[in-house]
């Protein structure tokens, strides 16, 4: 139980900011296709801290194919993602999605933006099909988009999901959609250990070849 309610405080310090995985994987999987990036990102700024130098190398530019979204709504504060979590994961057997499925949640909300009461954020499945019946979980096609994302675990991921917008912006992308956090399948031990995987889904901006050199 104490493990349980450190997990909530974590995530909900965690997603006050706007946050919005990395390697080949199968979308059955709640995973998507991504590369390494190469001449997509600009050079970083040598104003930026060695920390921040660290984490750019482990951004990555990817690829996130069309895929079907099993999901709950949810209406409040992001303390509640311990309950709404494990009730996602009983439900997980039920759907006859494999146990290897990570849980994702999407983030549509800026919470600087709107109170707490009026965050609305989603716990979802990525499914290739769902074969039965949906046990009152909502059901839509998420596009084929490009996307940026860095492997993180709970107890660095507020710090990691800032540096990550920090990065949007100065290599020339724009968001185009929620923020979303990949949870790792395994949900044992620490819980400020658990892996997440922020994914930011992107598309180049179209007018960052106009803009002056940061050098002149």
């Amino acid at each position: 139980m104490r493990s349980t309610r450190r997990l909530g405080f974590v995530l909900a310090a965690l997603l006050t900011i706007a946050l919005f995985g990395a390697a080949r994987t199968n979308l059955a999987r709640g995973q998507f296709v991504a590369e390494q990036s190469s001449g997509l990102a600009q050079e970083q700024p040598t104003t930026q801290s060695d920390e921040y130098a660290a984490f750019a190398k482990r951004v990555v530019v990817g690829e996130m194919k069309e895929t079907t979204v099993i999901y709950r709504t949810i209406l409040g504060s992001y303390s509640q993602h311990p309950e709404r979590i494990a009730e996602m994961l009983a439900l997980r057997s039920r759907l006859e999605i494999p146990e290897e499925t990570h849980l994702w949640g999407i983030y549509a909300n800026d919470p600087d933006l709107v109170s707490e009461d009026q965050l609305e954020w989603e716990l979802a499945f990525f499914v290739d099909e769902l074969a039965g019946d949906s046990l009152g979980l909502s059901k839509r096609i998420l596009p084929r988009t490009s996307t940026i994302s860095v492997e993180s675990v709970v107890n660095t991921a507020t710090r990691d999901g800032k540096y990550l917008i920090a990065w949007l912006s100065i290599n020339g992308f724009v968001q185009t959609g929620p923020t979303m956090m990949r949870f790792a399948a395994g949900r044992e031990g620490d819980p400020t250990d658990h892996a997440v995987t922020i994914v930011i889904p992107v598309k180049p901006r179209s007018s960052w070849e106009n803009l002056p050199s940061r050098n002149n």
